[in-house]
């Protein structure tokens, strides 16, 4: 894995020899404020609500849909081992956190091990087992309406010689992107529609990551052998960001204007300093500067953007950050939290060393989790605008 030291020695290198000329960086939005600026108040003010804990405090979320609904997975019992880890979702609904193979059909033999996304309907994708074959086989699990059953589709009965799969992304057509690996050890990424057909294979060889797909079936990778990000577009293939020096933007989310966030790294005019920060690039504008200086992100995902364009990660000093992108504002998301269910729960959140963001939705919530003062991974948490809107479909 690509580390920031790792990064930072490619950007100073490569920038011996490139300049800004001709590159397609645009810098300016969300830029800190200068030194002797009195900090402006965040423009939005958030309840703070922390996620029920029973099931144990190593809650690991993958996603978070419309309506503040997450997926994810956890370790039995809170011990951290590779036996003992099942699958959550958290309904926003009911404000209750389930484990989400009670919801498995009761004639199934599935145990679901990773809940990776979650659409606005409620339909979830990840990987698991069936009965003791020992393979892992992609899923896509659509619950319950009340008067129809829960059904899980075993989506690697699309894969000849299956080994192991799992599908990563579903959006909101019902359609997902999924990877899988046959015994020859060659590897098939896919998009399957909502009636279970293959409309697209894509044109990837060897190990890839696949993170995120929007409602054009554009899809946010990671080559796992030469360690670059990519945009995948079906019918024209890879897109990559290049910054100024080099170096392909990295890809962690995308929207559906195609818009993606992740690491890249900028060159400030004060002092002419390189630093790494999260970016968003937008088609016919380039990188962005969102004002996120980074390379602070955890196992759980880093760097988040909505339909609106807002974006919200990590910073390098371990704080959330947030991009509204209709004021053109960066602000720090510890600050902006007004209110929350308890006071207790307001004290654990002033007090928390870390605060990791891992999702934004179009109603521009927020989830992610806080670290104890001791450092260990503490509660995980959901932001919720007051008044909460639905900006994006505006």
């Amino acid at each position: 894995m690509t580390t920031k030291r790792t990064w930072i020695f490619a950007l100073l290198a490569a920038a011996l020899t490139v300049t800004l000329a001709g590159s397609n960086l645009v810098l300016g939005k969300g830029k800190p404020p200068k030194d002797d600026d009195p900090p402006d108040p965040p423009p939005l003010e958030f309840h703070l609500t922390l996620l029920p804990s029973h099931l144990g405090s190593e809650l690991h979320i993958s996603r978070m849909n419309y309506w503040g609904d997450l997926v994810g997975r956890y370790y039995i019992g809170g011990v951290i081992d590779g036996d003992n880890v099942s699958t959550f979702v958290y309904l926003a609904s009911t404000g209750m956190l389930y484990d989400l193979n009670d919801f498995v059909p009761a004639d199934s033999d599935w145990f679901f091990e990773s809940a990776n996304d979650i659409s606005d309907s409620g339909q979830i994708v990840g990987g698991g087992n069936i009965g003791t074959e020992g393979e892992r086989h992609a899923y896509r699990f659509t619950p319950s309406d009340g008067t129809n059953p829960a059904i899980v589709e075993a989506l690697s009965s699309l894969i000849p010689d299956h080994e192991r799969s799992s599908a990563q992304a579903i959006n909101n057509n019902g359609e997902l992107c999924m990877a899988a690996r046959n015994t020859d050890g060659l590897y098939v990424f896919l998009i399957v529609d909502a009636e279970g057909n293959i409309v697209h294979e894509m044109d990837l060889s060897g190990p890839h990551q696949l993170r995120d797909m929007n409602d054009s079936r554009q899809v946010a990778c990671r080559n796992m052998t030469d360690y670059y990000d990519f945009r995948y577009t079906p019918g024209s293939g890879e897109d990559t960001f290049p910054n100024p020096w080099g170096v392909p933007m990295g890809n962690r989310r995308l929207n559906n204007s195609g818009q993606v966030i992740g690491e890249t790294a900028f060159r400030r005019s004060k002092g002419n300093k390189v630093f790494l920060a999260f970016g968003r690039h937008t088609d016919g504008i380039g990188i962005e500067d969102v004002g996120i200086e980074g390379g602070a992100y955890s196992s759980d995902g880093g760097g988040a953007i909505n339909n609106c364009g807002d974006c919200a990660s990590t910073d390098e000093n371990y704080e959330g950050r947030y991009y509204l992108d209709s004021e053109e504002i960066t602000f720090t998301i510890r600050d902006a939290v007004t209110s929350a269910d308890s006071g207790d729960a307001l004290e654990r959140w002033q007090n928390a060393p870390r605060i990791y963001v891992n999702d934004i939705n179009d109603r521009r919530q927020v989830c992610g989790y806080i670290t104890n003062p001791d450092g260990s991974k503490g509660d995980t948490f959901i932001l919720t605008p007051s008044p909460l809107g639905s900006p994006c479909d505006e």
